[in-house]
């Protein structure tokens, strides 16, 4: 088992790119075999785009992978980045008015 404190690591408690998210994967690629645990101890803020791109990676890899010390926030963050879009949005049709003066 491979544990990885995320504080240390970036010595910030916030974590906000897709690029911190390589830097993550990166690092965990040299120890594939094993299980990771990520140890967000410390950790305030993950952004929705850090954790899309960790999470990706993460199933896509099929890296055996625990969270631990994660708090409400960086919980919902993560649930919000797995979620997909249910609609898609077009570009709204611009419509002429008239105005009678």
């Amino acid at each position: 088992m491979k544990t990885i404190n995320l504080y240390r690591m970036f010595n910030s408690d916030t974590i906000r790119s897709r690029t911190t998210a390589t830097l993550i994967l990166n690092d965990i690629s040299k120890f594939k075999s094993e299980k990771i645990v990520l140890d967000f101890e410390n950790i305030n803020f993950v952004s929705r785009s850090f954790a899309h791109e960790l999470l990706s990676n993460l199933n896509k890899d099929n890296v055996n992978f625990e969270f631990v010390n994660t708090n409400n926030t960086i919980d919902a963050i993560f649930k919000i980045a797995l979620i997909k879009p249910k609609f898609v949005f077009s570009t709204p049709v611009k419509k002429k008015i008239l105005i009678k003066i």
